[in-house]
């Protein structure tokens, strides 16, 4: 087992839901919460299909939801203006979309599906 505590060797990463110089401390926690400048990260099994999918829900007006970046090409989900922001770039043109018309920052729950 590796030692979390020894962060001269390694970068220890347990799952959100754990904790402790193993992970062997299950915190029970079912949903993640962040406040100001927290963040999850995960590593992609692939990157040639990639599919996430989450839910979420915020009262914040701006920040980041989701960024995915692979060689030359990203995606970023965004708020700006508590609207929803999509870019993307497949490493030759950038697009940016806003097609909602009302804001998302309301708490209510979104389901963001990226393929």
């Amino acid at each position: 087992k590796q030692n979390c505590l020894d962060f001269n060797l390694f970068q220890c990463v347990c799952p959100f839901d754990a904790e402790g110089p193993y992970c062997e401390v299950k915190l029970g926690i079912k949903t993640a919460a962040f406040s100001g400048s927290s963040y999850l990260s995960h590593r992609l099994p692939s990157t040639w299909n990639l599919s996430v999918e989450f839910e979420a829900k915020t009262l914040s007006t701006t920040g980041l939801i989701f960024y995915v970046h692979l060689d030359k090409s990203y995606m970023a989900l965004y708020l700006k203006n508590g609207f929803l922001t999509f870019k993307f770039s497949c490493g030759y043109q950038t697009m940016l979309l806003s097609e909602l018309n009302v804001p998302v920052n309301n708490g209510a729950p979104m389901n963001i599906k990226a393929k």
